[in-house]
């Protein structure tokens, strides 16, 4: 009896095993067709061909009559998202292979929810409070065309017979089995279209670190995508359904992929600007490499730099400034847009310039502290107490928290990388430019306004300031890049 028993277990043992082999073999099977059939690199949607990856590791299996369903996610690796006042924000992708009658279809999805829909599952077998349209290709980048889905219940919209398999196959888990070839009528068929940009970088090292990319060109395509209205929706509201998005690529000459996915600082600055800025990162300052490295590696925030011919401070566009910084969260993207104006930077001192340019990084830093989720880092603590402490003021905050980094940077910055301009100074006063004299530079912005940490100077202080601070004016506008 005791023998018996030992047998029993180890045979039902070997059964557990050899199911549990035999199911890891046919995912193994199931992900690497996928992998060898999918070919991105042919699709001429370029945000799928150059922004989306596929989840091999997570996989979906489902049977249902004499329908075999295999199911992949992929995402985007830098997020889109639509302006659109009829579907949500966010794109989702996802891979899909069905066997049925000893055939196999397989299809790459991209999928618009509409505004008052769940969010896509990432599954169709749970599509019962779901409504949108799924845009569908071939594993080789062909449009077949569009599936419309209406709580569940799909319709092929395109009218295209490589579409029926899927159809049929979604409709299968739909509550409303009656109903699967009806979609109602006030989900009528329209012509979204989409347009895609992509921003192509070149990266520029130092030490063996990414430090920025840097812009070389963009391209742009429209993609027309077969939707359908939702049914709480006019015809008339589609006029506002256009949509953009932007995605960030290496380019060509640029860093791998993983790289560049890390990388969350975009330069689209040109002519002295850029060559400022280069230099500014490459000095190895240590103010500025720390303060710009908090926007690397898995920072929730991005920053794009960018040259614009003149930047204002108000909509009617009568107060000229020389840069300006935005926080804009309202899409999730943790975005900060600086701009620079081209006109002031052209028509400065170098060094001047090179402060204009870190005065806004700065302002980046501070939203970066601000907005941060980790509100326990010492210096986001530091910053949120000052800040706290001057009503708010982002100047006055700058003032206090960051002048003397600023002060030590430029000075660094002016004698060992603007080493022609930092001589002639020497050569035309007679003597090496004082702490003071950038600790004046590094006030330039912080004097107007009445910024509070400047009205409650010393007279004396603010004097000495404004008197060191004119010798700016004799510094050289010239520069030389590097190649």
């Amino acid at each position: 009896m005791h023998k018996c028993i030992n047998y029993s277990i180890c045979f039902l043992f070997t059964l557990f095993l050899f199911a549990c082999n035999e199911e890891s073999i046919n995912n193994q099977e199931n992900i690497s067709t996928v992998n060898n059939n999918l070919k991105l690199s042919k699709f001429s949607n370029s945000n799928i061909a150059e922004n989306i990856t596929v989840d091999f590791e997570n996989v979906n299996e489902f049977e249902k009559d004499n329908f075999k369903i295999v199911e992949n996610a992929a995402r985007e690796k830098n997020a889109n998202f639509l302006q659109s006042d009829l579907l949500q924000n966010q794109l989702k992708y996802q891979v899909i292979t069905i066997e049925y009658a000893n055939k196999p279809y397989s299809y790459l999805l991209e999928i618009y929810a509409h505004k008052k829909s769940t969010v896509y599952p990432m599954t169709i077998t749970k599509l019962k409070d779901f409504s949108g349209a799924l845009n569908v290709y071939s594993f080789d980048g062909e449009n077949l065309g569009s599936i419309g889905v209406s709580k569940g219940i799909a319709k092929n919209i395109s009218e295209k017979e490589d579409l029926n398999i899927l159809t049929t196959a979604i409709n299968l888990f739909s509550d409303n089995s009656n109903l699967t070839n009806r979609i109602p009528p006030c989900n009528t068929p329209y012509y979204l279209p989409m347009q895609f940009t992509v921003d192509y970088y070149n990266q520029t090292s130092f030490d063996g670190t990414v430090i920025s990319y840097d812009y070389v060109y963009s391209t742009t395509t429209t993609v027309q995508v077969l939707m359908t209205y939702p049914c709480d929706a006019l015809p008339s509201e589609v006029g506002h359904a256009y949509t953009s998005a932007i995605i960030n690529d290496h380019g060509a000459g640029g860093a791998g992929t993983s790289e560049f996915e890390n990388l969350r600082i975009y330069n689209n600055l040109t002519g002295k600007a850029r060559c400022l800025n280069t230099l500014l990162n490459n000095s190895g300052n240590s103010f500025v490499k720390k303060m710009l490295e908090k926007f690397e590696g898995s920072s929730e925030f991005s920053i794009k730099i960018s040259s614009v011919d003149k930047v204002y401070s108000d909509a009617a566009k009568t107060i000229e400034i020389n840069g300006t910084t935005k926080y804009d969260d309202s899409d999730n993207t943790k975005n900060m847009d600086i701009e620079i104006s081209s006109t002031r930077i052209d028509a400065v001192a170098s060094l001047e310039a090179a402060r204009i340019i870190l005065h806004e990084y700065i302002h980046a830093d501070m939203y970066r502290k601000l907005y941060t989720k980790d509100k326990t880092a010492i210096d986001v603590q530091d910053f949120k107490k000052v800040f706290d402490l001057y009503e708010k003021n982002y100047h006055s905050s700058m003032a206090v928290l960051y002048v003397n980094s600023m002060r030590d940077a430029l000075k660094e910055f002016h004698k060992n990388v603007l080493t022609d301009d930092y001589n002639k100074y020497v050569a035309n006063y007679g003597t090496a430019p004082s702490d003071d004299f950038y600790e004046a530079m590094a006030w330039g912005g912080l004097r107007n306004g009445n910024v509070k940490a400047w009205t409650d100077l010393p007279a004396d202080k603010k004097a000495s300031i404004e008197s060191l601070a004119s010798g700016v004016t004799q510094l050289t506008k010239t520069y030389t890049c590097p190649n």
